[in-house]
């Protein structure tokens, strides 16, 4: 089937708000590049192509196993809910609490997220200095080197251990490039949060978010390299 779509950045022309049902017959397409494979997201997946990316909550375990990374989705946005968080889209169900979206029901994500047929291109993985990173980074898939941890957190592991509930929780680490200091966020429930922070200079692989107000990248796919 042929589908006509849209960028994902035309996407900002249908924000009226924080929530937004799109009735208008959209449609995008672009690589799966970040999902839950290392438990670095929850039950969330991004869609991004070269325009921009998109965050898309879904009530699904395992969601690696269906969309899995660098895979090419196709989505139809005609009765999902778009929420603005900063400079951050996300596609979902109507918003219910203080959510800006709900969560796309398993029985539902069908009717809107559509596989397309592999193929041997990949997003392109782009090399940035952290001085460089803004807005138009959002959600696209992002690559820095010559990073290092601060002298304050050296010795750490990637996420911190909370002593009461003996879980680990979503934590920011700081690293510098330079003279410029990176935020990594890093979710509790990741693989490798009990994982010391090498010393040794590093890259990082993954996504540019918006965590807490500020924009901090999210590692993907245990984009750790020495």
């Amino acid at each position: 089937m042929e589908y006509d779509c849209r960028s994902i950045a035309s996407l900002w022309s249908c924000v009226k708000g924080s929530t937004t049902l799109i009735t208008e017959d959209i449609y995008l397409s672009g690589y799966v590049v970040a999902n839950d494979k290392f438990g670095e997201l929850n039950k969330t997946i991004v869609v991004a192509d070269d325009s921009g990316g998109v965050a898309i909550d879904i009530d699904m375990e395992d969601i690696n196993l269906h969309y899995p990374l660098y895979s090419r989705v196709v989505i139809r946005c005609a009765g999902l809910w778009l929420g603005r968080v900063g400079p951050k889209l996300i596609l979902g169900a109507e918003p219910t609490a203080n959510l800006v979206v709900d969560r796309i029901s398993y029985s539902e994500v069908g009717n809107y997220l559509s596989s397309l047929p592999y193929n041997d291109n990949t997003p392109s993985l782009r090399q940035h200095k952290v001085a460089e990173l803004g807005y138009r980074d959002m959600l696209r898939r992002i690559s820095l080197s010559d990073l290092h941890i601060i002298d304050e957190e050296r010795g750490s592991q990637w996420a911190d251990l909370d002593t009461v509930t003996g879980r680990f929780r979503t934590s920011i680490r700081h690293f510098c490039q330079g003279g410029d200091t990176l935020r990594v966020v890093v979710d509790g429930n990741c693989r490798y949060a009990n994982e010391d922070i090498p010393s040794t200079n590093l890259r990082l692989s993954g996504i540019l978010d918006w965590y807490n107000g500020s924009l901090a990248l999210r590692i993907i796919n245990h984009g750790i390299y020495l």
